[in-house]
């Protein structure tokens, strides 16, 4: 199952995915370059399903680069600043 994370730069898509993932949090983190996949098997309903999270980058220069990571996504995770209006 593919899921990709969208929303502007420095919003924390790079921070919830490493808390999935590697059980830690990081308020600061270098910027996503591009996209970056990780991989996690989850047990739903007594079946294996791969789980795949495309994390990408918020940059403007990468939108185009990024849009081809939504062809064939099972889900999409927007992520915002709620501190932060024009983030949404």
């Amino acid at each position: 199952m593919k899921l990709i994370t969208i929303g502007n730069s420095s919003v924390g898509k790079t921070a919830l995915i490493m808390r999935y993932f590697d059980g830690v949090f990081s308020h600061s983190a270098i910027p996503t370059m591009s996209v970056v996949t990780k991989y996690h098997t989850l047990n739903v309903l007594d079946k294996n399903v791969r789980l795949q999270v495309y994390d990408t980058a918020g940059q403007e220069k990468f939108k185009v680069l990024t849009a081809n990571y939504y062809r064939e996504a099972a889900g999409v995770l927007i992520v915002y600043d709620c501190t932060d209006i024009e983030s949404f």
